[in-house]
């Protein structure tokens, strides 16, 4: 027997399939034990080429004859890979784990954009690759190979078989299970079941194999071809680097610190901005419509209030943070209003540029305005998104 370490990605389109369902049919078809679970590495997701979740994954097999097993991997997949993708697979018979390059490649698939020589190391020192594309599948399934789990969760993926038909209180219930996340949104809606035309009847996510299986021994359907249970980087914040402004880079998902400028502005479609200055700069930060109550937590915000806001950058609009979470990290308790006369009780005017103020009715001058305590609402602490408006990495909070 011999170990085939195997690299997938990209064999779906925005109109059907699924990698992670191409991984199960590759296990159900070879018919073995692998040595430890599949693995579903989400890399970055701000790359204007992936579909939705960026998912690539390695799949670690024993097998009797590791080329034989690759070519039987082309033939499944080939079957079924959607027109205009671009599928990469990559297999070696040592794991790329070991080498010192593993966890530059990896770090650099998830925070920042891949090249072919970045996979040079990967695919230079293996026999077994094919391409059916333009080669951009050869790079995230090189990172997939590269990924050691440290910090890691894990999701259970169910696929259908027809229609997509599962019980929505049987949901609520597979919710209640300890260690399960991200199944429910805060008003009760599944979120665990995709609208999308791929073969996924839903999907499970959780501190541990043992809580995603549990939880889906309570889900009710008779639309089930089969399930999955992959580890994933999944809800680790690996695709978060700690940013400053001014250095800012498009596509990267960046932590940065600052300073609110002024009041939040709502716009047309109901985002919501606000503006986040620090030394070297500042920046827009954006909280948009499918984030639902989370745009309180912003329209909550008032200048002077200190935060760590996390997040994607885009360069659009002078360069925009796109909210995953923020971190209020002191509250602007006070505020400036003009000063009250001790004579009269009445709010004193300005008595022009740089002279104070004064009151109208009795004279009585001040040098500058009063400060004023407010109560505030909302909270220091973090804050984050729902999780139907989650990205895939995104840390949420119960994991914190």
């Amino acid at each position: 027997m011999e170990t085939l370490h195997l690299g997938l990605d990209d064999t779906d389109s925005p109109y059907g399939g699924c990698t992670t369902h191409a991984a199960w049919r590759i296990l159900r078809e070879l018919d073995c034990d692998p040595p430890e679970p599949p693995s579903l590495v989400r890399l970055n997701p701000t790359v204007p080429w992936k579909t939705r979740g960026n998912g690539a994954l390695a799949l670690r097999l024993r097998v009797e004859d590791a080329e034989g097993a690759f070519e039987e991997t082309v033939s499944v997949i080939e079957g079924l890979r959607r027109p205009g993708s671009d599928t990469g697979i990559v297999g070696c018979r040592e794991d790329p784990r070991d080498e010192e390059w593993a966890e530059g490649l990896y770090r650099k698939g998830v925070t920042s954009v891949l090249e072919r020589k970045d996979v040079a190391p990967l695919i230079g020192n293996t026999s077994m690759v094919e391409s059916f594309g333009g080669g951009r599948g050869l790079l995230g399934a090189s990172a997939a190979l590269a990924w050691s789990p440290g910090d890691s969760t894990y999701e259970l993926l169910a696929y259908r078989d027809g229609a997509r038909e599962v019980d929505d209180a049987s949901i609520r219930d597979a919710a209640a299970v300890k260690g399960v996340w991200d199944t429910l949104d805060p008003d009760g809606s599944p979120v665990c079941v995709p609208s999308t035309p791929c073969p996924v009847l839903l999907g499970l996510r959780g501190d541990s194999e043992e809580a995603v299986l549990e939880a889906w021994s309570r889900v009710k359907t008779d639309s089930v071809e089969g399930f999955c249970v992959f580890r994933t980087n999944q809800g680790t914040d690996d695709h978060v680097v700690n940013g400053s402004m001014g250095s800012l880079k498009p596509r990267r998902s960046y932590r940065v610190t600052g300073t609110v400028s002024g009041p939040p502005r709502t716009i047309e479609g109901g985002h919501v901005f606000f503006n986040l200055e620090g030394p070297g700069g500042a920046v827009d930060c954006a909280a948009y419509e499918p984030t639902k109550g989370f745009r309180d937590v912003v329209r909550g915000l008032r200048e002077g209030d200190r935060l760590t806001v996390y997040g994607s950058y885009r360069e659009s609009g002078g360069g925009t943070v796109n909210l995953e979470r923020l971190e209020v990290l002191s509250l602007n308790r006070s505020e400036l209003v003009n000063p009250t006369c001790p004579g009269c009780g009445r709010s004193m005017e300005s008595a022009g540029r740089n002279q104070g103020y004064r009151c109208r009715r009795c004279g009585t001058r001040a040098d500058s305005k009063t400060e004023l305590k407010v109560k505030r609402e909302l909270e220091e602490g973090f804050h984050e998104v729902p999780p139907s408006a989650r990205r895939h990495l995104s840390k949420p909070l119960r994991r914190f």
